[in-house]
């Protein structure tokens, strides 16, 4: 019996993949389970084949766009979403990464022993700030504690295991009972639409206030909001789609910059050559910027090395197959749950040779315009067809800003113990995100922050 919520489940259904090939089917009570573990693969069924696989399960958060099944409202929400956090509109969010940089490093410099607090006040204070116009006050700002309960719930209670619960396997059960013995899935689910919803309401409420007194700052909800004849609907798929970007970013975010710190850590030698190639194009005297983006090539190489190398969200959520297809003699049957491996698909060592290894230049130089799409992190990183994130371009953006801040001013290295032995750092992974919860830190010097 194969027990599919345990941890880091992607590596043992890519040792599966190893032995039987890139789709491992299993049947759970019935339930079919379709793992695919080749980007090539993802790329046919969730990309070209998206009609049929780009549906959810159902699981009580259906106004969250990453829950919904692909209907009228996804699309309505995918279209704010792209309205408004496009290419062309980034540049707009520029001067708010550019402050939320700068805040972290601040942050890090002068309390490095907090670091994962200030990379969850980062994360979290950019996306109220960019999608609701709303600056925290601090670490304990109420917005930042309430979206932390609301992440907490979907990733470690609704998102448990791979996001799936006896109902999904079981449909019978969402016809008893709340107070029936084993429906606690039912009660639970209550409690937590309770909390997702407050999460929605009240941010969004602040958005409408300041709007009214002409206040807010540029954010996805104000630049919305401020159309003539806006509907109860429209108003509502605004709500629930600046709800969803919050939930979809945060922890992803936070995964992200523990694994460049990780990186720092474990393979210090490419991040000097980046800060040589920093000093040389910015200098000392000021700090990285976007238009300095073009003219560091062996930092956008380190970035996705960072992406691929560190997997921060080995496996996607499920999607749900909504008409019988077949793939290479394999049927795929209706009412499957399909899961992108995404650990694997960065991990394949025939695309990226010697892959557990951290070298970003494996990205230099690449000519061709399909092999450097085939190898670049983030086709995969940021999900699949009609389920990509929509907000790819103000992750990329920032996420860049963020590296290039933290290489052009901080050093890193491995703390010590007192008899001077190195502490090395542990690494693991929740059920549903990259961790790095179990790290020592020193700080010897205002420029230096060692992590260990």
């Amino acid at each position: 019996m194969v027990d599919i919520t345990s941890k880091e489940l992607w590596l043992r259904v890519d040792e599966w993949a190893k032995k039987y090939g890139p789709l491992v089917r299993l049947s759970v009570f019935g339930q079919n389970m379709i793992f695919v573990n080749d980007a090539d693969v993802a790329c046919e069924l969730f990309d070209r084949r998206g009609a049929i696989y780009s549906g959810k399960p159902r699981c009580g958060c259906e106004n969250m766009i990453f829950f919904t099944t692909y209907n009228e409202r996804h699309k309505r929400h995918r279209k704010l979403m792209q309205a408004t956090l496009g290419p062309r509109n980034i540049a707009g969010y520029h001067k708010q990464l550019e402050a939320g940089s700068i805040s972290l490093i601040r942050s890090l410099v002068s309390d490095p022993s907090n670091y994962n607090r200030h990379f969850r006040r980062y994360a979290g204070g950019l996306i109220l700030s960019t999608v609701y116009g709303y600056t925290p006050s601090s670490s304990n700002d109420p917005f930042l504690l309430l979206g932390e309960r609301s992440m907490s719930l979907l990733s470690n209670e609704m998102g448990a295991g791979i996001g799936l619960w006896p109902v999904d396997v079981f449909p019978i059960l969402k016809h008893i009972p709340t107070w029936f013995p084993g429906a606690s899935f039912k009660r639970n689910a209550v409690k937590w639409k309770l909390k997702i919803s407050e999460f929605a309401d009240r941010p969004f409420a602040f958005a409408k206030e300041r709007l009214k007194r002409d206040t807010s700052m540029p954010s996805f909800c104000s630049s919305l909001l401020s159309e003539e004849n806006v509907s109860p609907e429209r108003e509502a798929d605004i709500k629930w789609t600046a709800n969803s970007m919050y939930t979809a970013s945060a922890d992803p975010t936070i995964a992200i910059l523990s694994n460049l710190i990780l990186a720092m850590l474990l393979h210090p030698q490419p991040f000097e050559i980046a800060k040589k190639e920093m000093e040389e194009v910015v200098g000392t005297e000021r700090l990285p910027s976007f238009e300095d983006r073009d003219a560091l090539p062996y930092l956008e190489c380190l970035f996705l090395e960072a992406l691929r190398w560190g997997s921060p969200v080995p496996l996607n959520l499920p999607h749900l197959v909504e008409k019988e297809d077949v793939y290479e003699g394999m049927t795929i049957p209706k009412g499957s749950f399909i899961i992108a491996n995404l650990w694997s698909m960065l991990h394949d060592e025939f695309r990226y040779p010697d892959p557990y290894s951290f070298k970003p230049e494996r990205f230099m130089n690449i000519s061709d315009p399909e092999t450097k799409r085939k190898l670049d992190p983030r086709t995969f990183v940021f999900a699949f067809g009609r389920r990509r994130c929509p907000g790819v371009d103000l992750a990329n953006a920032s996420l860049w800003l963020t590296l290039a801040a933290m290489v052009a001013t901080i050093d890193v290295s491995k703390a010590r113990n007192p008899d001077g032995s190195v502490i090395e750092p542990k690494t693991e992974y929740d059920d549903t995100f990259f961790r790095q919860d179990c790290i020592a830190l020193q700080d010897y010097g205002s420029s230096s922050v060692e992590f260990a």
